[in-house]
């Protein structure tokens, strides 16, 4: 089970990744929201230990504060954009 959250979250990440290069947006906002959506990833992995599961109100909490931040932000962008 461990493994097929991080493959379904590393899949998700991928596409929001390959979405982001394929937008083509400046530079500057594209290196901001490349760290924004690494943080998304990263740091709910620190909470998330396999077989111990001990801080798992931790990732989520920071998997929809960072992870649903970026959501909101994209969408928020896309629409705004059109």
């Amino acid at each position: 089970m461990d493994w097929g959250i991080f493959a379904l979250r590393s899949y998700h990440y991928i596409l929001l990744l390959s979405r982001l290069f394929i937008d083509g947006m400046p530079s500057t906002r594209t290196s901001l929201y490349m760290i924004w959506l690494l943080a998304a990833f990263i740091v709910p992995i620190l909470f998330w230990f396999p077989g111990r599961r001990m801080n798992k109100t931790w990732f989520c909490i920071m998997e929809l504060l960072l992870g649903g931040s970026y959501y909101v932000n994209s969408v928020f962008h896309r629409y705004r954009n059109r």
